[in-house]
């Protein structure tokens, strides 16, 4: 689960045996049984919200091989 804090808060991480100060408007993701309890809380208290996940697409336009710019070039342009 991925959370973004809307307060500066200190918890633990991982299954408690270190704190750490989780900022204001970062994005954290919580893991273990114990972090995703956090998380539910501070959710439900709106000391943090629920992070969506971003999907970014990436266009990728069709490469002409050289062996076509070279044919191209030598008969030119087609007509119609």
């Amino acid at each position: 689960m991925k959370i973004k804090m809307k307060k500066t808060l200190i918890g633990a991480i991982g299954n408690g045996e270190v704190t750490i100060t989780y900022e204001e408007g970062k994005t954290y993701e919580m893991r273990t049984p114990m972090e995703m309890e956090m998380a539910g809380v501070w959710i439900s208290d709106g000391r943090a919200e629920q992070a969506k996940d971003v999907i970014q697409k990436k266009v990728i336009k069709p490469v002409e091989s050289k062996a076509k710019k070279v044919v191209k070039k030598l008969l030119g342009k087609k007509k119609k």
